[in-house]
């Protein structure tokens, strides 16, 4: 995933999340993030900590675990 969000990145320039069902558990998503440098990613992410059981990066590029349910909460 975090080769799939460089290269979305790359292409058109803008700042991506891209993620995946975990294969280990069909009610968890894994993700990856890159940021063009406009967003610091776990600044946002840290925003939003509630809806996620764990995530880590830097200013540019993060990964992220998410369960099903709070996939789509606004």
């Amino acid at each position: 995933l975090g080769i799939l969000a460089a290269k979305i990145l790359e292409k058109y320039n803008v700042s991506v999340f891209t993620y995946g069902q975990d294969e280990s558990d069909e009610k968890k998503f894994k993700g990856s993030c890159r940021s063009r440098g406009d967003i610091h990613l776990v600044k946002l992410m840290t925003q939003a900590k509630e809806n996620f059981e764990h995530f880590g990066g830097h200013e540019l590029a993060g990964g992220f675990n998410v369960p099903l349910g709070k996939l789509h909460t606004p």
